[in-house]
């Protein structure tokens, strides 16, 4: 059993996903999957999905993630969905909703509809270093979530150097079938580079774990 090195990660982002492919490198100790994938980071590979899909590009390939993909978003509250002029009104419940006062639900949507400006404002005529730092990486002002492909993190590592980042790559299955639907789930992106998904017979499965007597 290999001895898992007490690495520091550079990577300090809470989404990761195995990717599978054999010829993956280790951010850390330059080696090769022990497995056949590697854990990498994707939360700027998730609006960069988005962003391709809306260029026109083939995002999924194959129709089970073509169709999954008309559905994907940065989930129920992310950014791309509550930059919408009226996600405020997806996101409460009607008990939510009518406990607002007309003047104070007209109140909000200004202020959310003001959200974008003023974050390109202060982008635009601020020298601060972090904000200067940002507007590198994220130079979409009118979608300043939205990554440049050259700075996107990709941080791989094997299972040995980070074990550990099993708690950043997991999946809610509630949230699939309630419609929030990540990219990177919805385009099986795990598999992007073989260009199929593992399938086992349904018979087989269901005897997992069963012994005869």
């Amino acid at each position: 059993m290999t001895k898992r090195r007490n690495w520091q990660s550079d990577c300090s982002h809470e989404t990761m996903t195995r990717l599978y492919q054999p010829s993956l490198q280790c951010t850390v100790c330059r080696r090769g999957p022990q497995f056949g994938w590697m854990h990498r980071c994707t939360v700027d590979r998730e609006p960069l999905i988005i962003k391709a899909k809306q260029r026109g590009q083939d995002v999924a390939f194959d129709k089970i993630g073509r169709a999954f993909a008309e559905q994907m978003s940065l989930g129920k509250y992310g950014a791309d969905l509550r930059t919408q002029k009226y996600a405020l009104l997806r996101e409460i419940t009607a008990v939510e909703l009518n406990s607002y006062s007309p003047d104070q639900l007209v109140t909000i949507l200004s202020q959310r509809d003001n959200v974008v400006e003023s974050i390109a404002k202060d982008r635009r005529y601020s020298d601060h270093g972090v904000l200067c730092q940002a507007g590198h990486k994220y130079p979409d002002n009118q979608r300043p979530w939205m990554p440049d492909e050259k700075e996107e993190c990709g941080y791989t590592v094997c299972q040995s150097c980070l074990g550990m980042v099993n708690d950043r790559s997991w999946v809610s299955l509630n949230g699939v079938l309630n419609g929030d639907i990540l990219p990177t789930v919805a385009t099986a992106y795990a598999f992007s580079y073989s260009r199929s998904r593992p399938y086992l017979d349904a018979d087989m499965a269901k005897h997992l774990g069963y012994r005869p007597v």
